[in-house]
């Protein structure tokens, strides 16, 4: 289902004409399920609450993603126990994740209500209470990793292959559905802690480059041919997979190598890295997690850290499919090299119109002076 709906979605998705500056656009926070509900053209008003972060109710959503890891680690203590087939599903995580919630979307009501200004730049919005729920994340998803290491290496000999492919896709729910959004949010802040665990993260997935990609890449020309997470209208979900997935890989070496990279920020521990030694990071630190399973439950264990990242990688950008596809965006004029391919390639396509246009206007006018001389008694011969 993963892999196909998107193929089918795509057929019935318009092309969209992104702004200049996203800043020119107010800012509406929206959960996923409204997003969706204004996506099939059902109304979304926002509305402000002031009270919308008072007390502990408006965090607990945010430890919800926490039944994942819950899920995943009780199928497997489930399997070693022997406690039934009923709950030693392997499964139980990935079904949570692709049945469960998006039968909950359609169930639970819309969320449109948003903090007000004041409150959202307030000392409540920067509350540790909030930052918990991302905070406690890696040791979680590590926590998740080893047992997955662990099961595979030491009773998947005893599974069957659907409760293996079920490990694999639990596991991969917990750190790529999750993980990398986690991850997302915390690459995003400019502290040095949150930016190891965004490189924490990342490592246990070996994604540690998109970081890079992501912040300095994408984020500068999405909606752009440049940009190896768009994907034009037309262009298959498998194909994209691909392109994104080595793009990415490309870009965070230019973009490394460029010198972007020298900003404190991007380093795990607060510390320049540059060029080079930031991309050996970026390898080093996936390769220091494979060879902890390896030292740890032997070849299954990095052979199950391999298969879990792929699927990880794969969530990340089935989503960036989705959200990405047919995105068209007009940049500005000032003059890069990546702006002045993206203006080469809207140029071609500017100039590919304007010919179809003439040709349809030279077709239209010799097929109006061939009607207006029938209407006068005339025969068009073959000459004509």
């Amino acid at each position: 289902v993963v892999l196909v709906v998107p193929v089918c979605a795509h057929e019935h998705t318009e092309a969209m004409e992104l702004p200049v500056s996203p800043r020119s656009s107010p800012r509406v926070s929206a959960s996923p399920a409204s997003a969706g509900m204004q996506a099939a053209g059902a109304p979304l008003v926002p509305r402000t609450d002031a009270k919308r972060l008072e007390g502990v109710l408006p965090v607990l959503p945010f430890f919800l993603p926490y039944i994942l890891p819950l899920l995943q680690l009780h199928s497997i203590y489930a399997h070693h126990a022997g406690l039934g087939a009923q709950w030693a599903n392997t499964w139980h995580a990935a079904t949570f994740a692709f049945a469960v919630l998006p039968l909950l979307e359609l169930a639970v009501p819309h969320d449109t209500a948003n903090p007000t200004e004041e409150a959202a730049r307030g000392p409540k919005a920067r509350s540790v209470w909030f930052k918990l729920p991302l905070w406690l994340w890696l040791p979680t998803q590590t926590l998740c990793l080893a047992a997955g290491g662990w099961a595979y290496a030491t009773m998947g000999e005893r599974m069957s292959a659907h409760q293996v492919v079920g490990l694999v896709l639990s596991t991969g729910s917990v750190t790529g559905g999750i993980g990398i959004t986690v991850a997302h949010e915390l690459l995003h802040q400019k502290s040095a802690f949150e930016s190891a665990l965004a490189h924490a993260l990342l490592s246990e997935v070996s994604y540690v480059h998109w970081l890079l990609d992501h912040r300095y890449g994408h984020h500068q020309h999405v909606g752009t041919p440049v940009d190896p997470a768009t994907a034009p209208r037309g262009m298959s979900v498998y194909y994209f997979v691909v392109k994104s997935a080595a793009g990415a890989y490309v870009s965070s070496w230019r973009l490394a190598l460029s010198g972007v990279c020298s900003r404190k920020w991007l380093s795990p521990a607060g510390k320049a890295l540059t060029g080079l030694s930031y991309m050996a990071f970026a390898h080093a630190a996936p390769a220091a997690v494979a060879a902890a399973l390896y030292a740890a439950f032997g070849p299954r264990g990095a052979t199950f850290f391999a298969l879990q990242a792929f699927v990880a990688v794969l969530l990340l950008e089935l989503v960036n499919y989705i959200e990405h596809y047919g995105l068209f965006r007009t940049v500005a004029t000032k003059a890069t090299p990546f702006s002045a391919a993206v203006a080469a390639a809207a140029a071609a396509r500017e100039s590919a119109a304007v010919d179809a246009a003439a040709a349809a206007a030279a077709a239209a006018a010799a097929a109006a002076e061939a009607l207006a001389r029938c209407g006068s008694g005339g025969f068009i011969s073959s000459a004509d």
